[in-house]
């Protein structure tokens, strides 16, 4: 006998769709059907669990929350919002805490809320399985008391990741709780090796309890599929349809370095004013999770660019930037993170991007893991005077042709989540509970 209870829980991917994690949970959801056929000997049932959404919030997908509903309901689950201490209006009381409490006590509730829910399951579960993503569910494994209940947390970002002197209280509350974990004998998974081998070095952890949950995308994504909705979005941005685009995507903030680009692409006009001619700079950044200083910096640097030189898009937009990435005129994409602790825009830019673009790309690991071999241009360091050198270079050549047969078939094998997730969890369940279904 062998029934199996599998809960997803994660903050972001279930009810809203925001940031890289929630793509990655989200396309986990979407590509369930082929992860359960790869583990046929799995009888299983499917649960999402998340910290309440209002519908009646910005941050609420729709189109989110009906694919992971109904992913669940097939596979005989639900979808288990958790109470907790944020009001459900808006994703930033999960992340950053409430004007009554810090984000640290959110994080609990949420994690005290995951814990019963997993634990109020049917009985007939011989193992309940949570892989609980990200740094709010740290100290999951301190509530739960069922044995039944086997915690994978995977953080898909770590305090010590982070080149921000901010990380301090993160770094002491990851290295704290993560001990809860290991005393219960509950398992870490990792994205990529980078963070595998933060892990190792410094929270304490061995190989032991370690085990692979590779990051990657959805290859048959229905994000991915064209949807037309290119021109009209080009219309409603005033982006010129005769001039050449550098477009970088991602949320506003200092970790994906959009004031970098900014900063370099001023810089270029300043000197080149007939650069502005043909190219034009589009920048699609949700300021959602935005810190306010950041915002404002980043709204005076744009104050004083050319009018006209540069679309700013500061709502999420679900799909039109593969659009954009895949449009004929679309001449550069520009990757300057600060740091990444895993390159899945950069995985998203190689799969999508037009053959007669150049990807530029910040000397960060998990991106050159990626792209590195191919004909994507690495920084020699990651600032604004680089950035403008390797512009103004690259758009004195001829077109380099992007499309290396080759290195996009590698992305197939090693960044496939199906693949990767169905191995991660092979790993975690003893093959006595398995039995053919």
């Amino acid at each position: 006998m062998g029934k199996l209870g599998l809960v997803i829980a994660a903050a972001d991917g279930i009810m809203s769709l925001q940031s890289g994690v929630g793509m990655v949970v989200n396309f986990f959801f979407e590509a369930f059907g082929e992860i359960a056929a790869a583990l046929p000997e799995w009888d299983i049932d499917l649960y999402a669990a998340c910290p309440r959404v209002n519908a009646g919030s910005s941050d609420f997908s729709p189109n989110a929350f009906e694919l992971v509903n109904r992913q669940c309901r097939q596979y005989n689950g639900r979808v288990i919002p958790l109470a907790n201490l944020s009001s459900g209006n808006s994703l930033n009381e999960v992340w950053k805490g409430t004007a009554q409490h810090a984000s640290a006590a959110v994080w609990e509730s949420c994690c005290q809320a995951l814990a019963a829910g997993a634990e109020s399951l049917d009985e007939a579960y011989d193992k309940i399985i949570i892989l609980a993503h990200d740094t709010l569910f740290v100290n999951l494994s301190g509530y739960v008391a069922d044995p039944r209940v086997e915690v994978c947390w995977i953080p898909h970002s770590l305090g010590t990741l982070f080149k921000d002197p901010n990380q301090g209280e993160r770094i002491r509350f990851e290295q704290e709780k993560i001990t809860n974990l290991r005393r219960r004998g509950d398992k870490i998974g990792y994205i990529s090796h980078f963070t595998k081998a933060h892990l190792l070095e410094h929270y304490g952890v061995t190989g032991a309890e370690l085990v692979s949950f590779y990051s990657g995308i959805y290859f048959n994504s229905h994000k991915y599929r064209q949807t037309g909705l290119i021109g009209d979005f080009m219309g409603r941005h005033r982006i010129p349809a005769a001039k050449k685009l550098i477009f970088s995507w991602g949320r506003c903030s200092d970790q994906k370095g959009i004031d970098i680009i900014i900063e370099a692409y001023g810089s270029i006009l300043r000197e080149n004013p007939h650069f502005g001619d043909e190219y034009h700079l589009v920048l699609l950044c949700p300021t959602e999770t935005t810190y306010e200083e950041y915002l404002a910096g980043i709204l005076l640097s744009l104050g004083k660019l050319p009018a006209g030189s540069c679309s700013f898009i500061a709502e999420f937009q679900e799909k039109v930037q593969y659009e954009i990435l895949s449009y004929a005129n679309t001449r550069f994409v520009l990757l300057c993170s600060r740091y990444e602790s895993f390159g899945l825009t950069s995985i998203e830019a190689l799969y999508k991007t037009n053959p007669s673009a150049t990807i530029i790309y910040a000397p960060l690991p998990t991106f050159r893991e990626v792209l590195a071999g191919g004909s994507a241009v690495e920084l020699a360091e990651n600032s604004a005077a680089c950035l403008e050198k390797v512009l103004l270079a690259q758009s004195q050549k001829s077109l380099p042709g992007l499309s290396a047969p080759g290195q996009r078939a590698v992305l197939g094998e090693k960044f496939s989540i199906e693949k990767n997730y169905s191995y991660g969890l092979s790993q975690l369940v003893p093959k006595e509970l398995l039995t053919e279904k």
